[in-house]
């Protein structure tokens, strides 16, 4: 069984997100918050802390990429994926840096939603939508590449 907890401000988007999960019998939704404090205080407040925190990033009080990066600090063992509207890249990289182990759009499909959990839980995976995957590889491409001498001394680590 795969334990989650569902943060999202608005109740539509987390009873749409519980319905289409309430399908699949190995994910329990433990508990839903409606912003970044709110969840951080739950997460406080029981004991079995969830596998896996689906997070939304443009709520009141905290956002979510302010609750994953105190999250992953304070429960190292909990995985975050974020679920969100946002495709821009400024948001995409702070979830990343703020330790999301994946990113997802909300018109994403459920059964991608399902198989992304899966993933990110027991494959230790990292996943993206398709169009947040792409952003991802023209940004690595845009990159500098490392030095020969950045890869020298690497290789005599």
């Amino acid at each position: 069984m795969i334990n989650i907890a569902l943060v999202d401000d608005k109740a539509v988007n987390r009873r749409t997100v519980m319905t289409n999960l309430q399908q699949h019998k190995e994910v329990n939704i433990l508990f839903e918050a409606g912003n970044g404090k709110d969840f951080l205080q739950k997460l406080e407040a029981i004991e079995h802390k969830p596998d896996l925190v689906l997070m939304d990033i443009d709520m009141p009080v905290m956002n979510g990429i302010e609750a994953v990066a105190l999250g992953t600090i304070k429960h190292p063992g909990v995985k975050f994926l974020m679920l969100t509207v946002f495709d821009d890249d400024d948001k995409l990289f702070q979830a990343i840096q703020a330790g999301a182990c994946g990113y997802l759009l909300k018109d994403d499909s459920a059964d991608m939603l399902h198989e992304a959990i899966i993933d990110a839980v027991e494959n230790n995976g990292a996943p993206m939508s398709p169009a947040i995957a792409r952003k991802t590889l023209q940004w690595m491409r845009s990159a500098p590449a490392p030095s020969t001498t950045d890869t020298e001394a690497a290789n005599n680590l």
